[in-house]
């Protein structure tokens, strides 16, 4: 095998870091055309996979609420809802877990069950969604967290 000119960790964690801010740009933005639903998408699993070599738990659950989120902004339930599953698995393996980590994933589990339109467990996750957020402290986290979850039942 060839050596590599480069530190394979250290680029792992730049592609890491760079894909997983790109793709929450386009979660973010207001429209979004369907090339560019496509790049969320690509990108956010091009995310987790360089977490997957770079990172720990911690990422790789948020990764995780990432691939829920963008699925759930895409429309496509079936994989919102998988995401969002393994990042309630991953919640409890997790060792640096905050109240952020927590709201984060109850939101996206609520928004992924609301575009599955199952409206029962949406919002009853809603529910725990909003409880969640009332433990986070910081307010940007706590306005971010609102802008992306807290009106997923609308």
């Amino acid at each position: 095998m060839t050596e590599l000119p480069f530190d394979l960790l250290k680029a792992n964690r730049w592609f890491a870091i760079e894909c997983n801010n790109q793709a929450w740009d386009l979660v973010e933005a207001e429209e979004r055309s369907d090339d560019q639903l496509e790049k969320m998408l690509h990108i956010a699993h091009t995310a987790r996979y360089h977490w997957q070599h770079a990172g720990t738990e911690i990422n790789w659950l948020r990764a995780e609420v990432l691939l829920s989120t963008a699925y759930s902004v895409a429309k496509r339930a079936e994989n919102a809802l998988v995401y969002a599953e393994s990042a309630s698995q991953l919640l409890g393996q997790a060792k640096e877990v905050t109240s952020f980590d927590q709201a984060s994933v109850s939101g996206a589990h609520a928004f992924a069950l609301s575009v599955a339109n199952n409206s029962a467990e949406a919002k009853e996750m809603h529910g725990k969604f909003v409880h969640d957020l009332s433990m986070v402290e910081e307010a940007e986290e706590l306005k971010l967290l609102e802008k992306l979850y807290g009106s997923c039942l609308e």
